[in-house]
């Protein structure tokens, strides 16, 4: 049997950045992933959506060059070759991922991993013994016994990536962030897309005012949304799928993609020969993301918290410490969040309905429209919320819809950190003409002292 000191299973952002930070800490590490390196992120969520993204911002800056006094003609666009370059630079990056492994010198096993107790891990026949073991096995789409995707017709989020002809029509079953970010890009490749959602507005888990925003951008992209809406079946006949909701409406798509979650991918992991316990589905860990078995980590979508791939990445930084016996817990309180959609959305703590609950909040918007470099780069949709402690003026959340809403937050998500007052917000100096003024302008707004939109 060989032996080693950390045994990593899974390949995700999670994965293998504990790998890199054990071998930063001297220890022989061993990373085992069954299929691609990097995890869904890499390979079938985070990154090639955001590399079609990035080919649609382009179509859109063609299509509206006249607005910018540029001449172009004969604009079109294929999805096989917007696929051909996603595809290129998820292997780019994979190849750099294999060279940090190998510069590490950590043994990358091509298997699937597996527990079989004593702290023991079988992978592509071998058997590991380790000190310490870290689960990062992720996630997988969760599938409906009413609308079971087929690959073809009926989709999830995986089989969506392999779409190589723009479909004429789209329905999506679920308004949450995978959803909505789906219904943009096909809306804007060509197709007549319908957002089907149980609750009664676009991504219920943000805030309200960044659901409303969304919706009506979607609206005007000519984005049909039903919301408080319940799938009763979903069928294929004749190339198509007929869709049946619960109050009698019917729809017919070309394409039906199913976006209802994702589920932990916890079978045939062993869990049971180390008695890990499992709540909910969800692997139980402590503040440290130990299980209940000591040595025994898990993290990301494993977890259940907030599985976004930064936060695996956090909880990666947490468990490798821990293993080296720095005791530092994972702190939730300033993780950002964004959707890539257009226009971009992003938050950062508490929703202005969470912070009211027992305490006094306070919230203000204020509009990209009233700034410079929006309004000279033809991009003033949207805002920037803050949410505040209405008695100590302390930062409670911020909000952004908008152009480069996503990088905008990490500002706030720093502020949430240090807990500081919106009034040293207000006093910090932004580099003008930018969107980064809307953050000082936004905190000067719920200080009542906004100099660029009127008094109220």
């Amino acid at each position: 049997m060989e032996s080693s000191d950390f045994v990593v299973i899974g390949s995700g952002p999670g994965g293998y950045q504990a790998a890199i930070r054990a071998a930063h800490g001297g220890a022989r590490v061993a990373l085992i992933e069954e299929k691609h390196l990097g995890g869904v992120c890499l390979n079938r969520g985070c990154i090639p959506t955001k590399g079609m993204v990035t080919s649609i911002e382009v179509l859109r800056a063609a299509r509206q060059a006249a607005d910018y006094g540029v001449e172009a003609s004969g604009v079109g666009v294929k999805l096989a070759s917007i696929v051909e370059r996603r595809d290129r630079m998820v292997a780019k990056i994979q190849q750099g991922l294999e060279f940090l492994l190998q510069k590490n010198k950590i043994d990358a096993i091509r298997g699937r991993g597996r527990l079989v107790g004593g702290r023991v891990v079988e992978a592509a026949g071998r058997r590991i013994q380790a000190k310490t073991i870290i689960l990062a096995t992720g996630s997988h789409p969760v599938s409906l016994p009413m609308a079971k995707p087929d690959g073809v017709s009926i989709l999830n989020s995986d089989h969506s990536l392999d779409l190589r002809q723009i479909p004429e029509s789209m329905a999506i079953l679920g308004g949450g962030y995978i959803g909505c970010e789906y219904a943009s890009i096909f809306s804007q490749l060509g197709a007549k897309v319908t957002v089907i959602e149980l609750e009664q507005r676009l991504l219920p888990l943000m805030d309200a005012d960044l659901g409303r925003q969304l919706e009506r951008s979607f609206k005007k992209q000519g984005i049909r949304i039903l919301t408080g809406q319940k799938l009763e079946s979903a069928s294929v006949e004749s190339g198509h799928v007929l869709i049946l909701l619960a109050g009698g409406e019917k729809i017919e798509a070309e394409k039906l993609l199913v976006s209802v979650g994702r589920a932990p991918n916890v079978e045939d992991l062993g869990l049971e020969t180390e008695k890990i316990r499992v709540v909910q589905g969800h692997l139980e860990v402590n503040e440290f993301m130990e299980t209940s078995s000591p040595g025994i980590y898990a993290l990301g979508d494993l977890v259940g918290r907030l599985p976004l791939a930064h936060v695996a990445s956090a909880q990666a930084r947490v468990a490798v410490n821990h293993a080296f016996g720095e005791k530092t817990p994972m702190e939730y309180r300033g993780v950002p969040s964004a959707v890539f959609t257009y226009p971009e959305l992003a938050s950062v703590g508490m929703s202005e309905e969470e912070a009211g609950k027992g305490r006094e909040a306070k919230a203000v918007k204020f509009p990209f429209a009233a700034l410079g470099k929006p309004v000279s780069q033809g991009e003033t949709e949207g805002f920037v919320k803050v949410v505040g402690d209405a008695q100590s003026g302390e930062l409670l959340g911020a909000h952004i819809a908008g152009l480069h809403a996503a990088e905008l937050i990490g500002t706030f998500a720093v502020a949430m950190k240090k807990r500081m007052k919106i009034s040293e917000l207000a006093e910090t100096i932004f580099t003008h003409p930018t969107y980064s003024e809307a953050i000082p302008e936004a905190a000067d707004a719920w200080l009542g002292s906004a100099i660029h939109i009127a008094p109220r």
